[in-house]
C-alpha cells in the first residue's frame, strides 16, 4: 500500500482501501498440531502454491473483493495458541483443517479454497478473467451470482494450484456457500452467520480468515476434525457435516450455470 510520508508521519494514499484492511487486521494464530499421516510428497508445490494464493488475493483486492480462507484450506491455517492439543478427544473440538490445524497446506489436498462475501462481487471481475489481460485462467464457472456462485481459477501456464472462489450468502442467522454437480444437483454448506474477518499467517504470508475459525471448522468437519482424512476418501457433496441438497438446476439452466472452459 502506497504511503505519503511527511517527516515522521506516514499516511495511506488510498484511505478507503486502508479502512478495509484495518477492519480485517485483528491477528489470530494457528494451533500447529502434529498430524499422524503416512509420509508422502505434497500434491501441491508449496512455494508456488503460496505465491499463487497471495497473488490471487492481491488481484481480487484490486477489484475491492476481500477473500478469506475456506474449507480445508482454512483448517490448516488457524491459531497456534487458541487451544491445547492435549484437550482434543474424539468427542470435542473440531477446527479448520489446513491453516487452523497445521499452520500449513495439507499435503494431499488437491485444491485451495477461498470465499468472499457476494456483496463484494463486481461484474468487472468476470469480464477481466475472460480477457487476455487476466493473471489467472478461468477454468470453471458454476451457479449464478445470486445462487451458488463459484469460480475456479488456475495460474497462467500451470494446472496447479487449482483455486476455488466461493461466494458467501448471508441470512438473518446463517451464512452459506453453494456447490453444483454435473447432473445439476445443488448443494448448500451452511454456517453460523459469518460477519467478522481477521488476519492470519500461512507460511509467512498474511491471509484473511473468519475470526472464529474453530466454530467454522467444527461446522464443516464435525467432532473429529483433528483427524486426517485422505482426499481420496473425501466426497465434496456428502462428507462435510454441514452439507445438504438444495434443489436442482433444470437442463436449460445448466447451459448457463455449469461452464467448464
Amino acid at each position: 500500500m502506497s504511503l505519503l510520508v511527511h517527516k515522521n508521519l506516514s499516511l495511506p494514499v488510498d484511505t478507503l482501501r486502508f479502512s478495509e484492511y484495518w477492519k480485517r487486521s485483528k491477528f489470530i494464530s494457528c494451533i500447529n498440531m502434529t498430524i499422524e499421516r503416512n509420509a508422502s510428497n505434497p500434491y501441491l508445490p508449496k512455494d508456488k502454491t503460496i505465491q499463487s494464493m497471495s497473488l490471487l488475493m492481491r488481484h481480487l483486492v484490486s477489484f475491492d473483493i476481500y477473500p478469506f480462507l475456506n474449507f480445508g484450506t482454512l483448517l490448516v491455517a488457524h491459531s497456534r495458541n487458541s487451544i491445547s492439543t492435549k484437550s482434543l478427544t474424539p468427542s470435542k473440538d473440531f477446527v479448520i483443517t489446513g491453516w487452523f490445524r497445521e499452520c500449513d497446506i495439507i499435503p494431499h489436498t488437491k485444491d485451495i479454497d477461498f470465499a468472499a462475501f457476494v456483496e463484494e462481487y463486481k461484474p468487472e471481475l468476470l469480464k477481466h478473467l475472460q480477457s487476455n489481460e487476466a493473471k489467472f485462467y478461468l477454468k470453471r464457472k458454476l451457479g449464478k451470482v445470486n445462487d451458488s456462485y463459484e469460480l475456479t481459477l488456475l495460474p497462467l501456464n500451470s494446472n496447479r494450484p487449482m483455486m476455488d472462489l466461493f461466494w458467501l450468502y448471508s441470512a438473518a442467522n446463517e451464512s452459506w456457500v453453494g456447490g453444483t454437480s454435473s447432473d445439476g444437483t445443488k448443494y448448500k454448506y451452511t454456517y453460523p452467520r459469518i460477519t467478522d474477518i481477521c488476519a492470519a499467517d500461512l507460511l509467512g504470508h498474511i491471509f484473511w480468515v473468519p475470526c472464529d475459525p474453530e466454530l467454522i471448522v467444527k461446522t464443516d468437519y464435525g467432532p473429529q476434525w483433528y483427524k486426517d482424512w485422505p482426499s481420496s476418501n473425501f466426497s465434496w457433496y456428502s462428507s462435510q457435516y454441514n452439507v445438504k441438497k438444495n434443489g436442482k438446476w433444470t437442463s436449460q439452466e445448466m447451459k448457463e450455470v455449469y461452464k467448464v472452459y
